[in-house]
């Protein structure tokens, strides 16, 4: 029961199929017993046509329709947009029943798009990771590459999925695969763990070191990622970090300073702790020979001071100009960081290699800045109002330059 074809050559089958008619179909095929490979004049057949309606079901998520139409004959491998496949579509869009439905009616899961991406590149890229178990679940190939070289594992981290990846890990995917960049996982996931502990997103960190990633990785600039933790004071990252394996002595390449120094320069005493409780050395030097005490003392930052003090810093150790913390505190006019290291029996004694007393700079920077204050209190320390800096400058000089 064809009925009478149009001046298309489409018969009420092919109308049917056309207008998403299911239950129009269903009557035409089951009681009408219509023919299904009847050509319009487009040469194309019924088949063919509910082949272009497996989309709308997809996009719609309509399963029973999807069922439906292939039952009737329709390929699970249909084609649609960006030449991907619907088993594409379906993976892109998270559609585990539908995913699941096409698998169960012989979708290839192996199908490629023109770009050589398939199903699984697609799921993995977007985070999907049912599905991605679901297709290697279903014997897809777990290292596929797509022209540019791009394995699965390459597209979950540049899709920014790093329970993707530890997925793929723990399915066996191949780490030694490089695209046709040269990049290698490795390289990849590295980079991934520095995004994402600047961005502060603690699940990625824990999930990344989980996948291998280096807790020692260090930036564009030579700053490891737990440089860069202490530097924000962002502890809960730092925690993971050390967790997951970081050496809280690994210095940056510029500067020389380790993560106690970051930490004790910007007063994070939380991440002070953490690191120090994770074996940070309290009196570590850098390239200055200015260890975190001398951080701190310049900022005024008395808890964290404190904190250094009780785990050990010395009050006296010396920078590569002869400067202690006390001469640092002085220096940058902490008037309450200079009594903390004196109560904690910090040396008054001793010279810089300019022969300068802490107060002795105490007082050169209070005339400098104009402080009538900080005058009064340099000289009650004892400071000289003769002495001379590193230039040979005298408090007069300073007031006259002033």
């Amino acid at each position: 029961m064809d009925y009478e074809a149009d001046k298309s050559g489409n018969t009420a089958l092919h109308e049917a199929a056309k207008g998403f008619h299911t239950s129009v179909v269903r009557v035409l095929l089951e009681k009408g017993k219509a023919d299904r490979t009847k050509l319009n004049r487009k040469k194309q057949s019924f088949l063919h046509l509910i082949g272009q309606q497996l989309m709308p079901a997809v996009e719609s998520g309509d399963c029973e329709a999807l069922q439906q139409w292939l039952e009737w004959g329709a390929s699970p491998d249909t084609k649609g947009n960006l030449h991907w496949s619907i088993l594409h579509h379906a993976c892109a869009r998270g559609q585990l029943n539908i995913a699941s439905l096409l698998i169960e009616w012989g979708a290839d899961v192996n199908i490629e798009d023109s770009n050589k991406t398939t199903p699984l590149h697609t799921s993995c890229f977007n985070g999907h990771i049912r599905i991605a178990a679901l297709l290697i679940d279903s014997k897809a190939n777990i290292n596929p590459q797509d022209q540019r070289g791009n394995t699965p594992l390459h597209s979950a981290i540049s899709g920014g999925y790093p329970d993707v990846v530890n997925l793929l890990l723990e399915r066996g995917c191949d780490t030694t695969i490089a695209n046709k960049e040269g990049q290698y996982f490795t390289h990849l996931v590295n980079e991934f763990l520095v995004n994402s502990v600047q961005g502060s997103k603690v699940a990625q960190v824990i999930s990344l070191l989980k996948g291998r990633a280096d807790p020692n990785t260090r930036d564009l600039y030579g700053y490891t990622v737990l440089c860069q933790a202490a530097f924000k004071g962002d502890v809960l990252i730092a925690d993971a970090l050390l967790e997951g394996g970081a050496d809280p002595n690994l210095t940056d390449e510029t500067q020389g300073k380790t993560p106690l120094h970051y930490a004790s320069a910007w007063g994070h005493l939380f991440v002070v702790k953490a690191l120090l409780d994770k074996g940070a050395s309290v009196n570590v030097q850098d390239k200055v020979e200015a260890t975190p005490l001398h951080e701190a003392a310049r900022e005024g930052y008395e808890d964290v001071m404190t904190v250094l003090i009780g785990r050990g810093a010395n009050c006296n150790g010396q920078d590569r100009d002869g400067n202690t913390p006390l001469h640092i505190a002085g220096k940058w006019g902490q008037s309450d960081a200079v009594e903390l290291l004196l109560e904690k029996n910090a040396k008054e004694t001793l010279r810089n290699k300019s022969n300068l007393l802490y107060s002795d700079l105490a007082l050169i920077r209070a005339v400098r800045t104009a402080d009538k204050t900080q005058v009064i209190t340099g000289m009650a320390w004892g400071g000289d109002p003769n002495s001379r800096d590193h230039r040979g400058w005298t408090l007069l000089h300073h007031a006259v330059y002033k």
